[in-house]
């Protein structure tokens, strides 16, 4: 590997497995530590092992992401442990039931939204103070073409991205020569390029195929 990352430091939720854990990994393959978060100790756990394994170090925070307590805790501990923290994946999501819209239960739709929508929103507002006080860093949004593209009983997964949208500099303001920059993979999640640290790239990118990866 280039070793691109050395000395970084990142934050991954949804890292349990599948591409949260794609992610941490090729992160650590690349140089940086990782703060691994999801609801799952058992899978964090085997994610950091993997992490160890290649020399760097791995940071297990059970988080719920419905719970913003528990997603300032993430941010803290991390920033705490780590010393900084120079890239944030907001990856974390919650499907809900394959099942025609009209049979899905309100609570199940306040579910989804706590996890897809206001989990993301309080990880990228506590980590923001923090990027911008060390003029550098970059989040990265991770969503999911079925906020366009439905897909028959999709239930309320479109709610993972499609009505966020989150205007110029609504975050902290203009940091354009500070090396930020907001990431968006999947095309639902609408953040300007100066969301949460400036005057920033704004890329959306579909992530593509990760090996052994169905979700």
């Amino acid at each position: 590997m280039s070793g691109a990352l050395a000395g970084k430091r990142a934050i991954v939720t949804g890292a349990g497995r599948g591409i949260g854990a794609a992610i941490a990994l090729a992160f650590a393959r690349e140089g940086a530590d990782v703060a691994v978060a999801a609801r799952s100790h058992a899978e964090l756990e085997a994610v950091a092992a993997k992490i160890r394994a290649l020399g760097r170090k791995a940071l297990v925070v059970p988080t719920d992401m419905a719970d913003a307590a528990q997603v300032r805790r993430l941010v803290d501990r991390s920033i705490g442990e780590l010393a900084a923290v120079d890239i944030v994946v907001s990856n974390a999501a919650f499907p809900g039931p394959f099942a025609p819209l009209a049979e899905v239960s309100f609570a199940t739709w306040r579910e989804v939204q706590a996890v897809n929508l206001e989990g993301p929103l309080t990880l990228l507002q506590t980590i923001a103070p923090h990027l911008l006080a060390r003029r550098t860093g970059s989040a990265i949004i991770v969503s999911s073409i079925r906020g366009t593209n439905g897909v028959p009983l999709g239930g309320p997964m479109p709610l993972l991205g499609g009505p966020v949208t989150l205007n110029h500099s609504q975050v902290t303001g203009n940091t354009a020569a500070h090396g930020g920059g907001i990431f968006n993979f999947g095309g639902t999640v609408t953040l300007s390029a100066t969301t949460v640290t400036g005057n920033t790239p704004d890329n959306c990118e579909p992530p593509g195929t990760i090996a052994g990866c169905t979700g």
